[in-house]
């Protein structure tokens, strides 16, 4: 045990801090915000986005999703292979930022209640994304998709489920990518 008799409390001092000087120290291990600057780093650095900023973000975010998923098709070919596969995981991408997003303008201290408003966030940003296949019906060259359905659903849940891990590259944050990869498959090989 470090420290000396005169302080008691030396061997109880969370490991993870180097010396005096560092930063305090969140539940998950990543910094909190210094006297000099955000110090946070991964899916914890969300955290600190000022209500204001994530309801701009949110609102851009969604005009954004709109404007690219209402849009009357022009026709030309995708310029590389592949174009097809990343249109599909797309749909995971822009419903989980949509989530994501949601859950930061509906942030909750009490535990309870922030989980009830993500769930209400990751609800919500799914039901949008069917708002928009239900339109796309509407819309001459384009077909509402159950593919793209589900793929929004994957993102819509899974990208929240995967950051409430707390690093960028998790098991969470694979199993997301293989559902919206078999997604896109599906779509795209005639599933």
């Amino acid at each position: 045990m470090s420290g000396s008799a005169d302080d008691p409390a030396a061997g109880l001092r969370d490991p993870r801090r180097r010396d005096a000087g560092a930063p305090e120290r969140l539940a998950d291990g990543a910094a909190a915000v210094s006297s000099s600057g955000p110090v946070l780093v991964g899916p914890a650095a969300l955290v600190g986005v000022p209500g204001a900023v994530a309801t701009l973000l949110l609102v851009g975010w969604t005009v954004l999703v709109w404007s690219l998923l209402t849009r009357t098709p022009t026709g030309t070919e995708p310029w590389f292979p592949w174009m097809p596969y990343v249109n599909e995981l797309g749909h995971a991408v822009l419903f989980g930022v949509e989530a994501v997003l949601l859950g930061l303008v509906l942030r909750a201290d009490d535990p309870g209640a922030r989980r009830r408003r993500l769930l209400a966030a990751c609800v919500a940003a799914f039901l949008y994304g069917a708002l928009l296949e239900w339109r796309q019906g509407m819309i001459p060259g384009r077909d509402p998709s159950a593919h793209d359905l589900f793929t929004n659903g994957v993102g819509a849940f899974g990208v929240p489920w995967a950051l409430g891990s707390r690093r960028w590259v998790s098991g969470r944050a694979v199993l997301v990518l293989l559902l919206a990869a078999a997604s896109a498959a599906w779509a795209r090989l005639g599933g």
